[in-house]
């Protein structure tokens, strides 16, 4: 096995829908996408969930991997690939906290807030996940 992991961030069961209310059936949906990837990523690195303290969505299957509530309880690996919701807001976040070192956002595997844009990741290593490839380094043109 790899000395890396996939953090998955902010799978929340019950999301704040206040101003968006298609946010919890998007979110429900990419998260069956996300499930479905870590199957096979989970053969071959570790997967972390990180959800600030919140209940995990039912799509998404946990039962063989590390779940978290802070970033200081993630383990120390030589890399980390972070998906999940949302890129610029709760994944940024969490890569921040740990400076960015080590650190690559799968764009694949993640999901934009409804209100924000891909700009501001321009800054951050990005990497696209495939079966075949596994994580493969990418750079945006901003």
């Amino acid at each position: 096995m790899s000395n890396s992991a996939l953090v998955v961030v902010d799978a929340w069961k019950d999301p704040n829908l206040e101003n968006y209310p298609d946010l919890g059936e998007e979110m429900k949906i990419f998260g069956s996408y996300i499930n479905f990837m870590c199957g096979h990523i989970r053969k071959t690195h570790a997967i972390i969930h990180n959800a600030s303290g919140q209940t995990i969505m039912d799509e998404i299957d946990t039962s063989e991997d590390l779940v978290v509530s802070f970033t200081s309880e993630m383990p120390k690996f030589d890399m980390y690939y972070f998906c999940g919701f949302h890129v610029n807001r709760c994944i940024k976040e969490k890569m921040k906290e740990l400076n960015y070192a080590d650190c690559g956002l799968v764009l694949n595997m993640s999901l934009i807030f409804p209100a924000d844009t891909w700009h501001g990741t321009g800054e951050l290593d990005t990497y696209l996940y495939s079966r075949s490839h596994q994580f493969e380094r990418v750079i945006l043109q901003t």
